[in-house]
């Protein structure tokens, strides 16, 4: 293993490898790395080519777009979008900011783009994926885009990606991804039916199918609990 002491590479040093003082501490490592094991083979497994059954279900939402007096959502009237700068309030470590407090503000914008589709009320019923890919520093303004991307019964899936720039404008990077669901419910919490959403292009249809895939993992999950 190797960790960085800094910035620079050159400050990287060789770490011990960990020993575990029982057969607990090894039991709990080894089902730490199963399930991130686990987490990658499903990650991969999101990204395979169409079934049969998921080609029909694109192809019937492409199909009623067709028809006369479609009045259906499209998902790309389903975005909410926001801007932020990074100031020292949210720096964690000297130069970058703190990922919990971008994951906030994703996960409360990403709430009100699910109030465009949900007629009743809006809340969490899970996290699907929270992404890391790139540091945000202090200085560089952010970029946050949520769309709704995936409806079944009650459940509203929404996506949400933070795009950082930095201040001087010379690099942008996709800093985090994540996919939220959320379920609509009335003032006894009791789930209600959200409308279908319709996606148009190509990068909505791979948008909607990651999210068709990702949900129906979830609900397998739960029913086995």
């Amino acid at each position: 293993m190797v960790a960085r002491g800094g910035e620079a590479a050159e400050e990287s040093r060789v770490l011990t490898p960990l020993e575990y003082r029982d057969d607990l501490e090894r039991r709990r490592a080894e089902k730490a790395l199963e399930e991130r094991e686990l987490y990658r083979q499903q990650q991969a497994a999101l990204l395979e080519p169409p079934s049969r059954d998921e080609y029909e279900m694109l192809r019937r939402l492409h199909t009623a777009q067709d028809e006369p007096g479609f009045s259906g959502l499209k998902a790309d009237r389903l975005v909410v979008d926001a801007w932020e700068r990074m100031y020292p309030e949210q720096e964690y470590v000297p130069h970058r900011i703190f990922g919990g407090y971008i994951i906030r503000r994703a996960y409360e914008l990403s709430s009100i783009c699910a109030e465009l589709v949900a007629p009743n009320r809006a809340i969490i019923a899970a996290v699907n994926r929270i992404n890391f890919f790139h540091p945000v520093r202090l200085g560089d303004k952010l970029h946050y885009t949520c769309r709704v991307v995936y409806t079944d019964s009650s459940f509203i899936c929404v996506e949400a990606g933070i795009e950082r720039i930095s201040r001087d404008c010379t690099s942008k990077a996709l800093s985090n991804s994540c996919l939220f669901t959320f379920v609509n419910v009335d003032a006894e919490q009791r789930h209600q039916p959200v409308p279908y959403i319709y996606p148009t292009t190509y990068a909505e249809d791979a948008r909607y199918l990651v999210a068709h895939r990702s949900h129906r993992a979830m609900i397998g999950h739960y029913a086995l609990l």
